[in-house]
């Protein structure tokens, strides 16, 4: 295969990613993980050594390295080589596309420009429109703007006013209906492509709409306020601050500490996960992925550049779509204006190094690339065995394997304690040190902690399950079990008039509860009046 078809290939890969929506499934990552290995290792590619990929390879090496001593290391590791797997396509698309490529990439920015116009449209006006393609909409009209202005930064081939009075019209809708981080990143793109532009009038014109975008929509400016989840995010940071949680593991944690989303910005996400030295080796990264030179590179290569500058600051105030999609463009949108030989640089092959170094180096990349797939894989098989299973017992076996790749999950802790519960004998010492966990792993889950609760009642330990309830109710203060345990427990102490006020309390919360928290135990509602008993003389 000639690298001009390679290269085509790989063009047809990023813009299919992006034409299916983004996936995010198992199978859109192992795809996006295994074919640009494939390519390489079908085409040998003559890799470009740059100080961009030097820097972006340290970055990476040091997540590996928090990957490695992360809570869940398989899982991490997974997530991990995701990011090698960017790096990857950086450095392929750097060697093998050309200038028609560039030109072709930019063509499919600007699309998602159109179509992210479209979403945030609709999104403001209420409209129907597909959710995989409205909920990304700032971040693609921001980088079809960005991608546009530096396309149209370059030769004058006729249509360069007619195109620029489109852009500017694009950029004012953008400032309208679109959330503030992308009119950030559009503002920040607006500025790069007038200092690129040969003449400065198009880029003005550009900042200039991006102001007056500012300007109608002040309203939206001052009700932005930082998002509460990017507090839990920086108090993750804090806490890990060497090595972070590990790769792809900042859900999990966030859920430990009673936020069930994510960071809402990328660029905090990514500290959270490998530490101070970790952005800052971002950090870095990015900034070497800005051409020196930009004035050399042909207007395609710049319209990249001012994409990746729009990407970047976008990230970092907004939370990204964590799929295939992203990380293709973030790689490509850097590669394509770090093209080898524009600006001196030489390749891997002017310096005697063989290829078939290369040729090994892909061929362990692609292996590694279905052995990253494995833990997920095994995950997800193990917890669809579960889900199939009609046993207690059957259920347990599949989600102990499943318990072994991910040892802090917290719903399977939790399945696994009512599975012990109902299997033939119990298991009702297993089940307490199966919701132990569950509950150690998500501190703020007030459901593990009533289950806790119920399970230490159970054993006869009133004085635990107390302390276990009283902590669910302060979670969650509908949890009835919660409140008849306590109850019980201050009937068993002889505190009549404390167990008779969380009896009725609980009674009266019976009728605005919900789901898990209104179950209702008669059995200990009787115990309860039992040992109230009548009311001495």
């Amino acid at each position: 295969m000639s690298p001009d078809r390679a290269g085509a290939l790989l063009l047809c890969l990023l813009g299919g990613t992006f034409a299916a929506g983004a996936p995010a499934t198992d199978a859109g990552w192992l795809a996006m993980c295994v074919v640009p290995w494939a390519l390489a290792l079908a085409c040998i590619p003559e890799l470009p050594w740059r100080p961009a990929l030097a820097a972006w390879a340290a970055w990476l090496g040091w997540a590996g390295v928090c990957a490695l001593v992360a809570p869940e290391p398989w899982l991490s590791l997974s997530a991990w080589w995701r990011g090698a797997t960017m790096l990857f396509v950086l450095a392929l698309a750097a060697s093998w596309w050309g200038r028609r490529e560039r030109r072709l990439w930019c063509l499919w920015l600007a699309g998602l420009g159109v179509v992210g116009l479209a979403g945030a449209a609709a999104a403001r006006w209420g409209w129907a429109f597909p959710s995989a393609l409205a909920v990304p909409a700032g971040i693609w009209a921001a980088a079809g703007a960005a991608a546009g202005a530096g396309w149209l930064s370059g030769e004058d081939d006729g249509w360069t006013s007619v195109a620029w009075t489109g852009l500017a019209a694009g950029a004012l809708a953008v400032c309208w209906f679109g959330p503030w981080p992308a009119r950030l990143a559009l503002a920040a793109a607006g500025a790069w492509c007038a200092a690129l532009a040969p003449r400065r009038g198009p880029g003005l014109c550009l900042l200039a709409a991006a102001a007056a975008g500012f300007a109608l929509d002040a309203a939206g400016w001052r009700e932005w306020g930082p998002a509460p989840a990017w507090s839990a995010a920086l108090s993750v940071l804090r806490e890990h601050s060497v090595v972070g949680v590990g790769p792809g593991l900042l859900v999990r944690e966030l859920a430990r500490s009673g936020w069930g989303g994510s960071a809402q910005s990328f660029v905090i996400g990514l500290g959270a996960e490998t530490g101070y030295f970790g952005l800052l080796l971002f950090a870095a990264a990015a900034a070497a992925s800005v051409p020196p030179g930009v004035r050399r590179l042909d207007g395609a290569a710049r319209g990249a550049s001012a994409a990746f500058v729009a990407f970047t600051i976008y990230g970092a105030f907004a939370d990204v779509p964590a799929s295939p999609a992203f990380l293709a463009a973030l790689a490509a949108s850097a590669a394509v204006g770090l093209s080898p030989g524009r600006l001196g640089e030489s390749r891997a092959a002017d310096h005697g190094t063989p290829l078939r170094l290369q040729r090994w180096f892909a061929g362990i990349g692609l292996a590694l690339a279905f052995a990253a797939a494995v833990p997920r894989w095994a995950l997800s098989r193990a917890l669809s065995r579960a889900d199939a299973a009609s046993t207690p017992e059957a259920r347990i076996e599949a989600l102990e394997r499943a318990s072994r790749i991910a040892p802090d999950d917290g719903p399977i802790h939790a399945r696994l304690a009512q599975d012990n519960l109902l299997a033939r004998p119990a298991r009702v010492g297993e089940a307490l040190r199966r919701i132990r966990r569950a509950a150690e792993a998500e501190p703020a889950n007030a459901l593990y902690r009533a289950r806790l609760a119920e399970l230490w009642a159970a054993f006869g330990a009133l004085d635990r399950a107390s302390r276990a309830a009283s902590e669910a109710l302060e979670r969650e203060p509908s949890y009835l079990s919660a409140r008849l345990i306590l109850a019980e427990h201050r009937a068993a102490l002889g505190r009549r008039d404390e167990a008779k006020e969380l009896l009725e309390g609980a009674r009266a919360w019976r009728g605005r509860s919900s789901g898990q928290a209104a179950v209702w135990d008669d059995e200990r509602e009787r115990r309860i009046l039992s040992l109230l008993g009548p009311r001495p003389r």
